[in-house]
């Protein structure tokens, strides 16, 4: 019993490490980090298996927090990325979560009877479960809210810390009574608002890097609104002064000074293009982000060579597409500001390729290597609203399931980024949520088996489902139970194999029944002896006889012959005992059903025959073509039936023997 509740122990702990990585962002690349923690956390493990063993199941909730958790907590603080209240939020978090799933087992355990079985069975189940579902709807945004909020997390922190201690004194540990009413209220209150609170503070969170998202986008309005505001302040100048530059050429013109007009004329036509709004794309959107930007990148003295090819509908949402143009355009202007004025030249392409996919393309000039990270991001100082542009265009590129890289080549910095079309994406998503719902399903139903016996025993009684239903039954696979007594004397003959392979089969057999009523009916509570009889043994044949009986409050029987010829080395099966091709099968009915009859007549017992008071469906029809049978003395053939399959269980196993001349012993 022992065994099952530490290897749930051992699963937990590893599981409590995953959770955690699943969400983490290392400092190091992940090869770096997984080397270091699978070393480390291993060390770990066999040192708390070892305290386990010294000590007992008692450390997890004692001890382990001083000979895992901290560790832990130590080792992968040194390999986060993040070093303040966004690791502890995340670490406090992970382990509170696993502690969660780990009582709620435990719970279920103590409903089902303490067997340690569907404790081992349901942590099996939930762990990955809760993984997966973490990996398919939490990880993405969480990892975005990480990267885009610096500030906030000290708080919830400090919440998943509360919670950390509240499970340290609520829980209700394996092996432990059961605390009164007050003491399981307590713990159901904790169990029920631990995971409500989580999903408030990361709510909250959300709302917050929406509101900074938000405020963002206000501010690149509030410039294009500034930029607009001045170039239509300079057109009411032109308007206003147009009389006077009208008057200024027509003097020119009347002292015939051509090339002073000439020149006059151009000076008018430099400020005339300072009022033009160029068409760059003909979504209206794009174009209003590419102007915005033109207009910032001539006022910081940088020339924005343009070339982009889209039509004026895009199958993206148009604040994606701003979102990552204005982020890329900010940043190279900003590269350029501090280079000489020869050296400020930035490349921008932008098309939607015939699989409608949108290739962006931006380079711009970089005199210093740039150093990346292991997230392929540049390496810059970790100060508030610096570097956060390429991660937003990295999460949008994500978004539509598209392709993201920087890279420093030559003096130059280049980003490329490719979106797939949304609809691409949505067959994926499509096809991963169906595969996640199948997994969902059978894992549900494979809990619902094991942990409800009534719905196991139901579901096994249908003909086609049952088998299937016994092999996804985990507890008729379980060796260990309370008060349990398997008895086996099982005979080794020399020298001939057959008998031998026999005897495994069967003693297999008897091993699957007992491990199936001990599993899955009683408990536990079973025994069963084994045994055999050399029924004959001459120079003909070796006959065995093998008997089990399994003890569940009652009795049930079961017998098996091994028939042994000697003179060919070979186990005789029925058919032997007939020419090749004779029916066998119905004259050796007959006289079965004959017996039956003449024995019920008579007085002497009862059987599943017409004319009794047995169902129809239960009446004897015919033998099966390997039936058990044996040859006595005599060599007459007597067939043997198992308990309960002819007659009541009262009858025994029954046996019949045939007349002489039914059945030819084979001579070698």
């Amino acid at each position: 019993m022992t065994l099952l509740r530490d290897l749930s122990l051992l699963w937990s702990m590893l599981h409590v490490i995953a959770l955690f990585l699943i969400l983490f962002e290392p400092r190091f690349s992940w090869r770096t980090t997984l080397t270091v923690a699978f070393v480390v956390g291993g060390t770990l493990l066999i040192a708390n298996i070892l305290l386990m063993y010294q000590l007992g199941n008692g450390i997890l909730m004692s001890m382990a927090f001083f000979t895992c958790t901290i560790p832990t907590l130590i080792l992968f603080f040194i390999l986060s990325k993040y070093r303040d209240g966004r690791f502890f939020f995340l670490f406090c978090m992970s382990d509170t979560l696993s502690f969660w799933v780990m009582q709620i087992t435990n719970l279920m355990d103590r409903m089902a009877g303490d067997t340690y079985i569907v404790l081992l069975v349901s942590r099996l189940i939930l762990f990955p479960l809760v993984e997966l579902l973490f990996w398919r709807y939490l990880r993405r945004p969480f990892l975005e809210l990480q990267r885009r909020l610096d500030r906030g997390w000290w708080l919830f922190a400090v919440v998943g810390a509360v919670y950390y201690l509240l499970i340290m004194f609520t829980a209700i540990p394996v092996d432990a009574p059961m605390p009164d009413a007050s003491g399981v209220g307590t713990a159901f209150l904790v169990m029920l608002l631990m995971p409500l609170t989580y999903m408030t503070c990361l709510l909250s969170l959300w709302r917050q890097m929406k509101m900074y998202e938000n405020t963002r986008q206000m501010e690149l309005q509030r410039r294009d609104y500034h930029t607009l505001c001045q170039k239509m302040e300079l057109g009411r100048i032109y308007r206003h002064d147009m009389r006077h530059h009208l008057s200024t050429l027509d003097g020119l013109l009347q002292q015939q000074d051509l090339d002073e007009a000439q020149h006059y004329i151009r000076s008018l036509n430099g400020g005339l293009e300072d009022l033009a709004y160029p068409v760059q794309c003909a979504n209206s959107a794009l174009n209003a982000v590419i102007t915005a930007y033109l207009v910032q990148a001539s006022n910081a003295g940088c020339t924005l060579r343009v070339q982009v090819q889209t039509p004026d509908q895009l199958p993206f949402e148009e604040t994606d597409l701003c979102v990552i143009l204005g982020n890329t355009l900010e940043n190279a202007i900003h590269a350029c500001q501090d280079l000489p004025e020869d050296m400020r030249e930035i490349q921008l392409s932008l098309e939607l390729t015939e699989n409608r996919r949108l290739v962006l393309f931006v380079k711009n000039p970089c005199p210093t290597p740039v150093h990346f990270g292991p997230d392929g991001l540049p390496a810059v100082p970790q100060r508030e609203g610096h570097g956060l542009g390429l991660q937003s265009v990295r999460t949008v590129s994500e978004k539509y399931g598209g392709l993201f890289q920087c890279q420093w080549e030559d003096g130059f910095f280049i980003l490329q980024t490719v979106l797939m079309p949304p609809q691409a994406s949505t067959v994926k998503q499509r096809q991963v949520n169906r595969v996640t719902t199948a997994v969902v399903a059978l894992l549900a139903s494979l809990l619902l088996i094991n942990c409800v016996p009534a719905v196991a025993d139901a579901l096994e009684s249908i003909p086609v489902l049952g088998p299937i239903i016994r092999v996804l039954d985990l507890r008729t696979y379980t060796f260990h139970w309370n008060n349990t007594d398997y008895s086996v004397t099982q005979p080794q003959i020399t020298g001939a194999e057959e008998p031998n392979d026999a005897s495994d089969d069967f003693f297999a057999e008897m091993e699957e029944k007992f491990l199936w009523y001990a599993g899955q009916r009683y408990k536990g509570y079973v025994g069963i002896d084994a045994d055999y009889t050399v029924l004959r043994d001459d120079e003909t044949l070796l006959i065995l006889r093998f008997d089990s009986t399994i003890n569940v409050g009652g009795s049930v029987d079961y017998t098996r012959h091994v028939v042994l010829d000697k003179t060919s080395g070979e186990i005789l099966e029925l058919s032997d005992l007939f020419p090749p091709g004779e029916d066998y099968v119905t004259p050796l009915s007959a006289e079965v059903l004959s017996q039956m009859e003449q024995a019920v007549a008579a007085g002497e017992g009862s059987y599943y025959i017409p004319g009794d008071f047995w169902a129809e469906s239960d009446w004897f029809r015919s033998i099966a073509p390997d039936q058990d049978f044996y040859l006595d003395e005599q060599d007459r053939l007597v067939l043997v039936f198992e308990e309960y399959s002819v007659a009541p269980g009262s009858m025994g196993t029954p046996e019949f023997t045939m007349p002489a001349g039914m059945g030819i012993l084979p001579t070698g």
